[in-house]
């Protein structure tokens, strides 16, 4: 930590609470949209339309993409320019350095870390599954919200896989890195060691989701997409690594229910792996955020305007 200074702790509290005022203002929206488009999720996690029943999948995806819009990109941002105008210059202002090599590492990373996710996500699932009385409180919880998933991860049409893919992958990748890698951050980093704002930011981000049996594998990945974004300097490399994770994950679906693949993302996501195979790709992890590593500190010492690599 920078300081042992109490102020410390009250602007960590004072960034989270803004957080907490981001994530509302998205939640509110959301709401206000589905209202607006009558769109009602019941009991089961259904979503349903009395006014457009076969456009549910739409409609929702809309009132998402008005909500992330404007709760997690719009307004943040207008937020940071009148009361954190430094911050978000450091996130507008992203380093031109080594930006495709940076870019290439970066999609080696997500792509050689999947094994080590899934892994980690059978892990937690099978571990919070082993009590019962857990169990019977993460079937409660998360069943609502697998049902809805379910029901948005099923694609009748291209056109809705296409959808999707703008609002889940791309619109999604890029307001959670805003807000996540962007501004919390760099707001942790400006009061604390850069290691540990990497750990608490993507531990907020993983526990946002309110999915706690994935809550060690979004902590894994957002460990590594923080330090892709530390090492590169460039909002944009995390970005583009978070959509394309998301991507994977939607076109995964896509592909089952094409009969493309045999096993449904579920089975792969509950199925053990072989430990040689987690093992490498944990390895490999390791080796890219080594190298990403070196080019950061050959990139430090460079003139600050963009190499011609970019």
């Amino acid at each position: 930590m920078k300081s042992n200074n109490p102020s410390v702790f009250k602007s960590l509290a004072g960034h989270l609470l803004v957080l907490i005022g981001f994530l509302v203002v998205w939640q509110a929206i959301g709401a206000i949209s589905m209202s607006a488009l009558n769109l009602r999720v019941n009991e089961n996690g259904q979503l349903s339309s009395s006014n457009f029943p076969h456009l549910v999948k739409y409609l929702f995806l809309s009132s998402q993409f008005i909500a992330s819009l404007l709760g997690l990109v719009l307004i943040p941002y207008w937020y940071l320019s009148k009361r954190q105008p430094e911050l978000l210059k450091i996130i507008m202002s992203p380093s031109g350095k080594q930006v495709w090599l940076f870019l290439l590492l970066g999609i080696a990373l997500l792509l050689s870390s999947i094994p080590a996710v899934a892994a980690l996500g059978a892990w937690n699932k099978a571990w919070l599954h082993s009590s019962d009385g857990i169990k019977q409180t993460l079937e409660s919880w998360e069943g609502k919200m697998e049902d809805l998933y379910r029901q948005l991860l099923h694609f009748e049409t291209t056109g809705e896989l296409i959808f999707s893919i703008v609002v889940i992958a791309v619109l999604t990748g890029i307001a959670e890195e805003f807000i996540f890698r962007g501004f919390l951050q760099n707001a942790f980093a400006s009061k604390l060691n850069i290691h540990l704002a990497i750990l608490l930011s993507a531990f907020i981000f993983s526990s946002i989701h309110l999915q706690f049996t994935g809550l060690l594998a979004r902590w894994y990945l957002g460990i590594l997409l923080g330090y892709m974004y530390w090492f590169s300097g460039n909002i944009w490399i995390s970005v583009a690594a978070h959509c394309l994770n998301n991507l994977i994950a939607l076109l995964s679906y896509y592909s089952f229910q094409k009969g493309y693949i045999s096993t449904s993302p579920e089975q792969l996501e509950s199925s053990p792996l072989p430990v040689p195979l987690v093992m490498a790709s944990i390895f490999f992890a390791v080796l890219l955020l080594m190298r990403m590593w070196r080019l950061h500190n050959q990139c430090m010492a460079l003139p600050d305007q963009s190499n011609d690599a970019s």
